[in-house]
């Protein structure tokens, strides 16, 4: 019985020990195509799945009024960004989280008014 339980103990370790081994470092783990974002940058791109030109985010002022439209964007930096509606920071927004890759805004809206970049999360 001892020897059943060192068996069961060992196998478990074992495959611990695997699992770990092959998973990524904590911040690792970079999504296909924003590899080029600039660090402490908003990077956006005009298609779906960070396809297209990507177009980094000047981060000169707190809130920017965009022109045309994106599909996809990553929030290469420490703060969250909101994206707005309307012009200046006005109208519906939605908040993205610092690290967070959205490779499809469709559920929302492919072309916000403005963006709020933001010195902490949403």
């Amino acid at each position: 019985m001892t020897q059943l339980r060192f068996r069961l103990l060992s196998g478990a370790i074992a495959m611990i020990a695997l699992l770990l081994a092959g998973a990524p470092a904590a911040g690792a783990y970079t999504v296909q195509g924003t590899e080029d974002c600039p660090s402490s940058r908003l990077c956006r791109w005009p298609e779906s799945g960070f396809q297209g030109r990507m177009q980094v985010v000047p981060s000169s002022s707190t809130v920017i009024n965009v022109s045309g439209t994106y599909s996809s964007l990553y929030v290469n930096r420490s703060g969250a960004v909101r994206l707005h509606s309307g012009s200046n920071g006005t109208g519906s927004a939605v908040c993205i989280r610092p690290g967070r890759a959205v490779s499809s805004l469709s559920g929302w809206r492919a072309s916000p008014g403005s963006i709020t970049l933001l010195s902490s999360g949403c």
